[in-house]
């Protein structure tokens, strides 16, 4: 017969193994929060009281909470490590794979994290072994711990002290921006960007903070009447129909150019094409939030031009529905799965009465409508094939079917607003060999996994280009006028730990200007027919400017000599004063990035018009 110990002697170590549990809980968690930097700032960490506390904390009253309400200890440690493993090992795979922790908002596109986990996820020793670790004490915990309160009073009173306790400091302490700003950053960290602060707070409490920004809040001083105001001073002017073109929109997935970047591509030339292109087209650089993920972020950054984006559950304003005011036949397709993102829900709610998906569309097509695998290459098929899903439509195959698709509606009389978003080029890329036999990068002093993913990831660039050139082409002699608008949603994933970065010797330790602009710039490249420049009288050349997501459209609009909604003309006058407007809270201002700070009184003012229209755009406009 098992020993127990009696029940007047075991409540307090059971309340001692709860302390020291959901300490080590807390600690446990705090390690995967380092993500890449490992133990030196975990040592950081440790040497914060603060930031010690408000990560230990949580798991700590946690373990006592679940104690009281299950009155078993084993039961409450398993609930509360289930809890720690599970969102300590997210934020650890998404600071390896995204360079970004895991944040609240993160938990509206769980579908789309699951979907992606096959191919991010990865399991060290430590997580085994912390597994295990915690497996044994929860068996020891139901073996020789059963601590319970047999006055169910007591457990009610605790209960209720403890809810109390961790909603008191929730409110206030955990999601105050004093107590968050206070808190000192780690040496090794930019200051200035919203995810390296976060990390440098550690895993727990700065979701925990985050919690407030994914609901949707007003900005500070926000009016409705005033907000109202601000738009009735512009007039939305239409799109005149003897000026009307077709507009298609193609983001391209990971698609930047290094060669602007890095000497190293001396090899094949996998941008010949795109830079062929470029000369006949307008061109520009976009600065993106996001980096090696967030493809989200730019795509409805572009759609409604707003500095900060809500999760769009209900309808929006956006340029989407602009078009579709003017009578443009408005359409989109991405080549991936309804899922990502919660694209069905937000692409509807921004406007949307037509968007293809594979669940919707391209799963249910015969099998000879899209492109044939067999018209590839050996190489390339090879390559492709090793990559990607077969549900999903590769370029060769998505690109001809945006162009067949938006033909058809053209050529029944209307003019197309089309957004469509490919997946060729998503990371990661193999590590462990070259898939493709032409050499973009020379191995040089490369090791054999860097040397691997840049020359995996161009293969897929060049063929890229290749398919853009040929949509181009599609509409070169169109009879109809066609503006064609190409643009990458973030820079590409290159190694863990951003590895092939450091070895292509690109800098992207964003201390400086440049080394900022190459961690987040791509391109946006503004393609028109002939047709197109004779119906709106202009060349579509040149260099265009240095811009955030938000402003592509004005540059667009621009371009087409169009005067637009009234959202639009107040965002040029934004755009005019602060063309790069980031959500780390970096200013572009007369050609230099500065922070909040470094905004003039005018520019500061424009901001807040522009964000206090977007917040009523996004929640209340569409309602009235």
């Amino acid at each position: 017969m098992r020993s127990r110990i009696k029940y007047s002697d075991r409540l307090a170590p059971s309340v001692l193994a709860l302390v020291l549990s959901g300490t080590g809980l807390g600690l446990l968690s705090l390690y995967f929060s380092t993500g890449q930097y490992g133990y030196p700032l975990y040592f950081f960490y440790l040497g914060q009281p603060l930031t010690l506390i408000l990560n230990l904390l949580p798991f700590l009253l946690f373990n006592l909470l679940f104690f009281f309400l299950t009155n078993r200890l084993w039961a409450a440690f398993a609930i509360d490590s289930a809890l720690c493993i599970l969102f300590s090992w997210a934020n650890y795979w998404k600071l390896l794979s995204r360079d970004a922790p895991l944040i609240a908002s993160d938990l509206l596109i769980v579908s789309e994290a699951l979907d992606m986990s096959t191919r991010y996820v990865s399991f060290t020793p430590l997580m085994i072994l912390s597994f295990v670790l915690l497996l044994t004490i929860t068996i020891v915990f139901a073996l020789y711990f059963r601590g319970d309160v047999r006055n169910w009073k007591v457990r009610v009173i605790c209960v209720i002290a403890l809810v109390l306790i961790c909603i008191l400091l929730f409110f206030a302490v955990y999601i105050s921006d004093g107590v968050f700003s206070g808190l000192s950053n780690w040496p090794k960290l930019p200051e200035w960007f919203d995810t390296t602060v976060q990390i440098s707070r550690g895993g727990i409490y700065p979701f925990l903070y985050s919690i407030p920004k994914a609901i949707p809040t007003p900005p500070s001083g926000y009016d409705e009447a005033q907000t109202k105001a601000i738009i009735a001073a512009y007039e939305s002017d239409p799109i005149p129909q003897d000026r009307q073109a077709s507009v298609i929109f193609v983001m391209l997935e990971a698609f930047a150019d290094l060669s602007k970047v890095t000497d190293a591509i001396s090899g094949e030339d996998p941008y010949a094409l795109y830079h062929q292109l470029q000369e006949e087209s307008y061109c520009g650089t976009l600065v993106a939030n996001a980096f090696a993920g967030g493809t989200n972020d730019t795509e409805r950054s572009v759609m409604t031009g707003f500095p900060y984006l809500s999760a769009f559950h209900i309808p929006s304003w956006s340029y989407v529905r602009y078009f579709r005011e003017q009578g443009y036949a408005v359409n989109g397709a991405h080549a991936g799965y309804q899922g990502f993102y919660s694209r069905n829900i937000v692409n509807a709610n921004l406007g949307f009465l037509d968007y293809r998906f594979i669940d919707n569309y391209y799963s249910a097509l015969p099998e000879d409508t899209l492109a044939s695998w067999d018209l590839l290459d050996p190489e390339t098929a090879y390559y492709l094939d090793n990559l990607y899903d077969d549900n999903i439509p590769m370029d060769f195959q998505f690109l001809p079917d945006v162009t067949q698709y938006s033909k058809q509606q053209m050529e029944a009389g209307q003019s197309v607003f089309s957004f469509n978003v490919t997946y060729q080029n998503h990371g990661p890329y193999p590590t462990e060999t070259a898939l493709f036999p032409r050499e973009y990068v020379p191995r040089g002093d490369l090791s054999e996994a860097d040397y691997n993913i840049v020359n995996n990831y161009l293969a897929g660039i060049e063929e890229t280009g290749k398919h853009v050139h040929e949509m181009v082409d599609a509409f070169r002699d169109y009879a109809q006028p066609v503006v064609l608008v190409f643009f990458g949603d973030h820079m590409p994933w290159l190694g863990d730990q951003n590895s092939t970065y450091h070895a292509l010797g690109i800098d992207i330790s964003s201390g400086t200007d440049s080394s900022f602009l190459n961690y987040y710039s791509t391109d946006y490249l503004i393609w028109a027919n002939d047709a197109a420049k004779q119906t709106l009288d202009k060349p579509f050349a040149g260099t265009g400017p240095t811009i955030s997501p938000i402003f592509l459209m004005n540059v667009l609009f621009e371009q087409c000599g169009w005067a637009g909604p009234e959202y639009k003309k107040l965002s040029d006058a934004v755009m005019r004063a602060v063309p790069i407007v980031h959500k780390t809270g970096v200013y572009a201002s007369s050609g230099s990035l500065v922070s909040s700070n470094g905004l003039s009184s005018e520019q500061a003012s424009l901001l807040h018009k522009l964000n206090c229209v977007r917040y009523y755009y996004t929640n209340t406009y569409m309602l009235q």
